[in-house]
């Protein structure tokens, strides 16, 4: 089915033209649509302004420029403009989890930057993300969902977790899919919503990610245990 027949689409792409992701088709295809969005968005800007919303009929396109980095979305749904422009703010937090925002840097380097060997394999988890905002309140509400647990338990668990937090570490967390279990932070250090939900969205749905989780289990049944750096977009902006 072409993307022009669904709801809602999101596109991803650079201050060149270049497409970075796309949720429905592949987004090489979409090259000229591309760069038919990001014209808009120039011409716009070369007239001092910055475009945020464009209505056509039933659709609305919601616009977020976040430096180098376009996004947008083309929806027929009933959502709000803050609604849709909030889970683009979303997406590009998804995109410096993974990538920091030394992205910036790139770009300043090479106004052409090609951004897909970065992120190769990560489409799924945009596309997770995307899923999520049909079914996961946390998208909008900006909260954590908790598992259901017996206090006693839950107490144990977040004891275990503190006193891993007195060895210089700054959160730990215990996580059930997308559901907390329990979470501690070092003194007044502060795990935001947004990014707990980015997080556990990029665990559960990066096929990298769980390969090494899933060859490690072969390894050991009691050494689970890898590293990856990431970038907590709220904690970062916030500091």
């Amino acid at each position: 089915m072409s993307w022009r027949k669904r709801k809602k689409h999101f596109f991803i792409l650079s201050h060149s033209g270049k497409p970075i992701y796309s949720r429905y088709g592949d987004e090489h295809k979409l090259a000229g649509f591309s760069a038919t969005l990001q014209a808009i968005i120039s011409f716009v800007e070369n007239g001092g302004d910055r475009v945020n919303l464009v209505k056509a009929g039933k659709h609305q396109v919601v616009f977020l420029v976040k430096g180098p980095i376009y996004l947008v979305c083309i929806s027929c749904t009933d959502e709000t403009y803050e609604y849709l422009r909030g889970q683009l703010d979303l997406l590009y937090g998804q995109m410096i989890l993974i990538l920091t925002n030394s992205i910036d840097r790139c770009f300043e380097k090479n106004a052409n930057f090609d951004m897909a060997p970065l992120l190769g394999g990560t489409d799924a988890v945009f596309s997770s993300l995307v899923h999520s905002f049909s079914w996961n309140p946390a998208t909008f509400l900006h909260a954590y969902t908790c598992l259901p647990l017996p206090y006693a338990l839950r107490q144990a668990t977040g004891t275990i977790l503190q006193d891993v937090c007195a060895s210089r570490v700054l959160f730990a967390l215990l996580m059930c899919r997308h559901k907390v279990i329990s979470l501690a932070g070092a003194q007044k250090a502060s795990l935001h919503p947004d990014d707990l939900l980015l997080l556990s969205n990029f665990v559960m749905s990066s096929e990298s990610f769980r390969q090494v989780l899933n060859n490690l289990s072969r390894q050991s049944a009691y050494q689970d245990t890898t590293l990856m750096p990431f970038c907590m977009p709220m904690c970062t902006s916030s500091t």
